[in-house]
């Protein structure tokens, strides 16, 4: 396997890494995950921590990115239920639960913040 295709492999993993709550992590994931990460480091010749620390810090873009995208997801799917006057499914609740997990923070905030998202989308309701 070329380097770029495993680094870009690394990077996907550590992102579900980040994008899972430390109490859902398994261990033997991650440390398969540092075994292929010193591999890459061994075949590109470079020092392991260094190598590591680039692969995550990408990793963690990549994860915060994909948490705005569940952040925006959530918006947009509260703004539309709104529109057509439609309550809100058990699955939608289930990902805020997931966004609040994974952000650490209150469960107000991360749904304020959803809100405010929600107040700024327009949705258009064809005739």
């Amino acid at each position: 396997m070329e380097t770029a295709s495993l680094r870009h492999i690394l990077v996907t993993d550590w992102a579900k890494v980040e994008n899972t709550p430390l109490c859902d992590r398994r261990e033997l994931e991650v440390d398969r995950w540092h075994a292929w990460a010193a591999r890459l480091a061994e075949v590109e010749h470079r020092p392991v921590p260094v190598v590591i620390a680039q692969l995550k810090a990408r990793a963690r873009e990549v994860a915060v990115r994909q948490r705005r995208e569940l952040l925006i997801g959530l918006a947009r799917d509260l703004a539309v239920s709104r529109a057509l006057c439609r309550s809100l499914d058990p699955p939608w609740q289930r990902r805020l639960d997931r966004l609040v997990q994974l952000t650490g923070l209150a469960p107000e905030t991360v749904l304020a913040e959803v809100e405010r998202i929600a107040a700024e989308v327009k949705v258009v309701i064809p005739a």
